[in-house]
């Protein structure tokens, strides 16, 4: 059992990753603005690769299994490598109709599913 702190830590982390994953919430937050949410592709690369750094570190103490980390470090991986050549100022709505972006919020669907995440 993971105590309150990390279930939360964790919880906001399959957010992101839900973010990630969801065109629908991207195409109204990201390029429409219709809140109440505030976010952009960058913000949620970050807000990944922030979160997910403390908890893929000690992934075990988050309850997290072996087949539930490699998922999430196949969409890290993905997410670097679209991060390495993708550049520093981003168009929301590029991103949006990139067929390698579609490819993400694919692995990211599949984590949530192993993680039986619903928002």
């Amino acid at each position: 059992m993971i105590d309150k702190d990390r279930e939360g830590v964790l919880r906001r982390f399959l957010e992101t990753i839900a973010e990630i994953s969801d065109k629908n919430f991207q195409e109204r937050i990201w390029i429409k603005g219709i809140g109440p949410e505030c976010s952009s592709f960058e913000e949620a690369i970050c807000d990944f690769f922030d979160d997910g750094e403390p908890i893929l570190k000690n992934y075990k103490e988050f309850g997290i299994t072996d087949k539930q980390y490699e998922e999430v470090i196949q969409l890290q991986n993905e997410l670097q490598k679209y991060c390495d050549k993708t550049p520093e100022i981003v168009d929301n709505k590029e991103v949006l109709e990139d067929p390698e972006w579609a490819k993400i919020r694919k692995i990211a669907k599949e984590v949530l599913e192993a993680f039986n995440y619903k928002k």
